[in-house]
């Protein structure tokens, strides 16, 4: 593990995000992936995207469809997280 870490300190962050995605994709292809996503950025390599609150889907679409809603609360989402 130690060897691991050394290496990974080397490596662009972004780097190793997207080699991770990339095979994540390779892997699942012709699969269903259910994923819970935690940087915004990688929103838009996933067919759909849905949004729960409480157990309820409260948005949902490809990442286009999000961003073309006027009052979706996902397109907000995004908005309001890209801020910061």
């Amino acid at each position: 593990m130690r060897f691991l870490l050394e290496i990974n300190s080397f490596i662009n962050r972004n780097t190793i995000d997207e080699l991770m995605h990339k095979a994540l994709f390779e892997m699942s292809e012709g699969k269903t992936l259910i994923v819970i996503i935690h940087r915004l950025e990688y929103l838009k390599h996933y067919d759909r995207i849905i949004l729960m609150e409480n157990g309820e889907i409260v948005d949902q679409g490809t990442y286009q469809e999000v961003l073309n809603k006027e009052n979706g609360k996902l397109k907000k989402f995004i908005e309001e997280n890209s801020r910061s």
